[in-house]
């Protein structure tokens, strides 16, 4: 997925959700300093960046917030080529709540003035049946309610109302890196992870 945007689907009483993250906005992963992560930047602080992308990025159900059954970080553009560094980290997660998911809200903190232009909005749309609504968060509003659910945040508000739009979920020459499946409840179809890393293409 591109840097700067990000999508949920609502089914039932889970949310499937990918988003892009920007490096900028993390913490002590960028060892050589040069404002992009490499793979081995990834895996060797994989743990402490899963925490900080489950931190910058929360969901909630109105005001009940969900609980994470299945979280993973999607490198894109990384292959078996040395030197590749990125500079955007992709989140695929899968948060589940008591009741069904009718008003998603969205909270935000992944912007950095360090981050480069592209980097400093994210488009972000929420699916629920045949409607899609699309938010557009920055450092000025880093949270919004879909579907008529309150969320804090500040700034003007950028929202288009859709119909009909298929969930666009698309990756390509993506490397993934699996980090953390909650054992107490996996998605269906999904096999239990063990928390040691696995490197795919």
């Amino acid at each position: 997925m591109p840097d700067g945007q990000g999508s949920a689907r609502l089914v039932g009483r889970r949310a499937y959700i990918l988003v892009t993250v920007p490096v900028a906005s993390l913490r002590g992963a960028d060892d050589d300093r040069s404002g992009l992560l490499s793979d081995r930047e990834v895996r060797a602080h994989l743990g402490e960046l899963t925490s900080q992308l489950e931190r910058l990025v929360r969901f909630d159900n109105g005001d009940v917030r969900g609980r994470t059954l299945y979280h993973e970080v999607l490198v894109p553009h990384l292959d078996s080529a040395a030197g590749v560094e990125v500079a955007g980290l992709t989140v695929m997660r899968i948060d589940e709540w008591e009741s069904t998911v009718t008003r998603l809200a969205i909270h935000a903190d992944v912007f950095s003035v360090r981050s480069p232009p592209h980097s400093r909005q994210l488009v972000f749309r929420a699916i629920l049946g045949d409607s899609v609504e699309v938010a557009v968060l920055s450092r000025d509003k880093t949270s919004h309610g879909f579907f008529g659910a309150q969320a804090g945040g500040g700034g003007i508000r950028a929202l288009v109302m859709l119909a009909g739009l298929a969930v666009i979920l698309g990756l390509s020459a993506v490397h993934y890196v699996r980090c953390r499946v909650t054992p107490t409840s996996v998605p269906e179809g999904v096999a239990p992870q063990q928390s040691s890393l696995t490197g795919m293409k």
